[in-house]
């Protein structure tokens, strides 16, 4: 274990250099993109009455077998099979139950859209624990839903490290791809997230870390292997990435978990040039204020109906 927390320290420089300064390596591989002009969305106040999550959506749980007494605990709507397949990921520690993932099903169920909405294993009715998932896990999980379950292409609907799996599984099977709407996107923060934080815990926090424990931290958990394995699933960001579909970006200019400078430079690096991003002043990290969701719904809204299905 002693080696284990001298890697700690020897990982720390050289991953801060890479991931804090992700700005410059950014910087350096920009494509030549322009961002699509549109008129501004009006925000639409029936629309959002009709959606907000006053109560829960009545749509039964299902369980999709994984095996090895793997199963994903997911809510599936059936909508006009003319209409892409909304699947809704959310942030860590969330479950399908989250504000955001309830109003985009709320929606999908006013406007006839398929939708599902799951948990990753180890949170809600999903089986497991998050004493032994692990991130790749996460990334399987969506894969399954999208490859057994969407019967139309998929759009895909992320908060924060949703957006993370979401843009892993979309690359993987770019022939279900409809499009993709994140809020407040994070991605490859996990393992980096693991090494600042550790140096912020106590001795006997860090100790049980070292034992492979797992412990909670703020609104979140740490466990060394769940943070290692991540890396494994890196989005490799010195290149293109090879998305060609319309992307539609929310981010919160006072967003202090994952940086709205570092989304706009993201979004430079989608090969699709259909990319709009929409950024709010007083917005944070979460979103779920009623004008962060009204202009979420609104994005949905707009890629639902710009973008029929071609039959």
């Amino acid at each position: 274990m002693l080696a284990r927390g001298r890697l700690y320290f020897a990982a720390m420089n050289g991953l801060k250099r890479s991931v804090l300064g992700v700005h410059s390596i950014l910087k350096l591989s920009l494509t030549a993109q322009t961002f699509t002009k549109r008129k501004p969305h009006v925000l639409d106040k029936e629309l959002l009455c009709g959606c907000f999550p006053r109560t829960m959506s009545s749509v039964s749980t299902q369980f999709l077998d994984l095996g090895c007494g793997r199963k994903i605990a997911y809510k599936y709507r059936e909508g006009d099979t003319k209409t892409p397949t909304v699947v809704y990921s959310p942030g860590i520690m969330q479950t399908m139950e989250d504000v955001k993932a309830v109003a985009v099903d709320n929606f999908c169920k006013e406007n006839g859209v398929n939708c599902i909405r799951y948990d990753y294993e180890g949170l809600g009715e999903s089986s497991g624990s998050l004493d032994t998932a692990i991130f790749g896990q996460w990334i399987e999980d969506l894969q399954n839903i999208v490859d057994k379950i969407c019967k139309t292409p998929v759009l895909y609907v992320s908060f924060s490290m949703g957006g993370w799996i979401s843009t892993v599984v979309a690359q993987r099977t770019p022939n279900k791809l409809h499009s993709l709407l994140y809020v407040s996107p994070g991605f490859n923060f996990l393992y980096l997230y693991y090494l600042i934080f550790y140096e912020k815990l106590t001795a006997e926090q860090k100790q049980a870390l070292d034992d492979g424990k797992r412990i909670k931290f703020n609104d979140i958990f740490l466990r060394w292997d769940f943070a290692w394995e991540s890396k494994r699933h890196h989005i490799d960001f010195e290149k293109p990435v090879p998305l060609n579909a319309p992307i539609r970006i929310i981010h919160g200019m006072k967003d202090r978990n994952a940086p709205y400078s570092v989304t706009l430079e993201v979004a430079s690096l989608f090969e699709s040039m259909d990319i709009d991003v929409y950024l709010r002043k007083s917005g944070g990290h979460n979103m779920d204020e009623p004008q962060d969701m009204a202009l979420m719904l609104a994005s949905l809204k707009n890629l639902v109906q710009d973008y029929p299905i071609e039959k």
